[in-house]
């Protein structure tokens, strides 16, 4: 746990969360846990599989985005 309450995280460049098995990932997690409100961003062109996106999904709005099967 972070300890240090965010009212609003935003996170630029979010494509680089995409991938649940890394660190940038894991600080992803912490943040958004953190924070009462969450916002990516990225302008990069994103060619993402159903896995990349339901893992930023999931970050955001994991109640909403709890099972890659359903998704």
């Amino acid at each position: 746990e972070l300890g240090i309450p965010l009212d609003l995280l935003v996170v630029d460049e979010a494509h680089y969360l995409r991938n649940a098995d890394t660190k940038t990932h894991r600080l992803g997690v912490t943040l958004t846990n953190a924070a009462d409100a969450t916002l990516f961003l990225s302008a990069t062109p994103l060619q993402l599989g159903n896995r990349d996106l339901f893992t930023l999904l999931n970050l955001l709005a994991p109640e909403e985005f709890s099972s890659l099967e359903l998704f």
